[in-house]
């Protein structure tokens, strides 16, 4: 087997679908002989869980830890999903780990049980992988919900809740009662739950289970608060106190959001373990996060987000303050799933001109529902080739003018391949 055909294997699985359990991915794991000989920090939300576990992955690789770190989905290429140290897992260690759990992958379709999804298979290649490299943390990034994601066969030291909003309805609930419980389902008794939260709502629900399950509550903006000291295209510098007392810490991540992020991480390591103050900075300011607020380009400035959900399109709008332009072009590509129209509605008036793209992924949104509400606000059009709509707006815009390209991470990380930028840690 090689890399293509083991990636050729693991999207034969795509066809499962999405099914939330836990009984596959075990299955796998102790069929591997996996054992957990690592710290978990597990996180989890709707907005903001990404970037939280990037900052984590950072402090505790800079704390001199060996840190596994698992995300999904990648921005540009399968082995960004499986990390140790920064440094992607190989190839060659992709077609072994396939190759390692192939067997039970074929042992699974003919049981009782049935065929595992593909992330439930990548998820233990991940998991097996850790305990192979021997990490000492590993950061798991959530891939949806809590309770029944395939990540949630771990024992965690420290669990994160970011921000809760209505997302994946068909399999999370309708209401953000159901989701926030669903997301809680990875608190774990007598641990650190952390929690970024404002909304009373989900507050009192994760309240209300960590006493279940004798786990703190460590609520950020109450427990530990932050303050915002400057913010720039270059970065931002912000002061942290409660608990521990933190002064101009700095990050390259632009938009307020990220410094909540950044607080969270900060509170979830120092939870799991007590590490030096020079650490968390340095940690902090090594931080990359590809494709959110990510400047690629000057003379037009080419700004990358992916920004798929209402509370992190409006973070994007407050974002743009950052930047001096003339002219806003906006290439927008938006999953199937989330609310195209508000999205679209929320961004359209902003631009020049609104070019309507669509991943080549099957989640892909329609682009012509963008069209039929952009037009109603800014001159519009579809290219749905993404690098073709890419290379038309830069076509269209002169040095001073700005060219967003959002909605998605897949949108997105198919338009960074134009600059054929490979996603750095």
């Amino acid at each position: 087997m090689d890399y293509a055909s083991a990636l050729e294997y693991l999207d034969s699985l795509k066809g499962e679908g999405i099914k939330p359990r836990l009984e596959h991915t075990k299955f796998i794991l102790e069929r591997l002989g996996f054992r957990q000989d690592f710290r978990v920090i597990h996180v989890a939300g709707s907005k903001g869980k990404g970037s939280v576990s990037a900052f984590a992955n950072s402090i505790l690789c800079e704390a001199g830890f060996k840190t596994g770190f698992y995300l999904s989905p990648p921005l540009q290429g399968f082995v960004e999903r499986i990390s140790v140290n920064r440094r992607f897992v190989s190839e060659r260690e992709v077609v072994r780990l396939v190759e390692d759990v192939k067997p039970f992958v074929e042992e699974l379709s003919f049981s009782s049980l049935g065929k595992p999804t593909f992330f439930e298979v990548v998820t233990a290649m991940a998991l097996r992988y850790f305990q192979i490299k021997g990490v000492e943390f590993a950061v798991l990034e959530v891939g949806m919900g809590g309770c029944l994601d395939s990540t949630n066969v771990v024992d965690s030291a420290v669990s994160v809740v970011t921000n809760i909003e209505l997302e994946h309805t068909r399999y999370l609930g309708s209401m953000i009662a159901q989701i926030t419980r669903e997301k809680a389902g990875i608190i774990k008794p007598n641990t650190t739950c952390v929690t970024e939260s404002e909304d009373s709502e989900v507050l009192g629900i994760l309240e209300g289970i960590c006493a279940e399950r004798n786990a703190r509550l460590v609520k950020v903006g109450s427990d530990v608060r932050y303050g915002k000291i400057k913010s720039d295209s270059r970065g931002q510098s912000f002061g942290i106190s409660g608990g521990f007392n933190y002064r101009s810490l700095r990050i390259k991540l632009l938009g307020e959001h990220q410094v909540a992020n950044a607080v969270t991480a900060v509170t979830a390591v120092r939870a799991a373990i007590n590490i030096s103050e020079a650490k968390v900075r340095s940690g902090l300011i090594k931080t990359k996060w590809p494709g959110r607020l990510e400047v690629v380009s000057k003379k037009p400035t080419v700004l990358l987000d992916g920004a798929h959900t209402m509370r992190g399109v409006a973070a994007l709008v407050a974002s743009l303050e950052l930047f001096e332009y003339d002219k806003l072009y906006i290439v927008l590509g938006i999953s199937k799933d989330k609310p195209m129209t508000d999205i679209t509605r929320k961004l359209a008036p902003l631009a020049t001109e609104v070019i309507a793209t669509k991943a080549a992924v099957e989640n892909a949104g329609d682009p012509r529902v963008i069209l039929g509400e952009a037009v109603k606000h800014t001159e519009s059009a579809v290219i749905e080739d993404v690098g073709e709509a890419v290379r038309y707006v830069r076509r269209r815009a002169r040095p001073r003018d700005l060219i967003l390209i959002t909605g998605s991470l897949y949108v997105v990380g198919e338009a960074r391949r134009v600059w054929h930028r490979k996603v750095v840690l």
